[in-house]
């Protein structure tokens, strides 16, 4: 079963699993999720979960950290995971990196690289539009798949 096939079962099984405690808190916090996604996804990039989670993280696994609005696909031998939002569709990447300040997870583009601009040599700070613009990732549905 790929990516997408476990973030969609996984997702409609947390969901009938609300209703049937009728859990209100978590309902809420899915449809304000619903909300951002209406919000903001009209600048995203639209890519393919599968496509992405085999190629950064082969042999993913979903991670025990996931919660009622993540499902987190991870694997140790990989620096990446990546983290969907089960309520918008949507989801993005993070990478565990190690530098001066110690381990830490950094979000990055489709590309597994941190967002960056370069000027003159020197790496300047990208707006937070931008930066979110370009490590959030629209779901891809399998009628848009060719």
């Amino acid at each position: 079963m790929g990516a997408k096939s476990n973030y969609l079962d996984h997702r409609s099984r947390i969901r009938e699993q609300m209703r049937i405690n009728d859990d209100t808190e978590a309902i809420a916090k899915m449809e304000k999720g619903i909300e951002r996604y209406k919000k903001w996804s009209k600048n995203w990039t639209t890519a393919d979960l599968d496509e992405v989670v085999n190629r950064l993280i082969p042999n993913a696994k979903i991670d025990s950290k996931s919660s009622d609005q993540k499902i987190i696909f991870s694997n140790p031998n990989s620096p990446y995971k990546v983290l969907c939002d089960k309520s918008g569709s949507y989801f993005r990447i993070t990478k565990t990196v190690v530098d001066k300040y110690g381990s830490h997870e950094i979000y990055v583009g489709l590309d597994g690289v941190e967002p960056k601009k370069v000027i003159n040599g020197k790496n300047v700070a990208i707006s937070k539009d931008d930066f979110k613009r370009l490590t959030h990732f629209k779901m891809l549905i399998r009628k848009e798949k060719k």
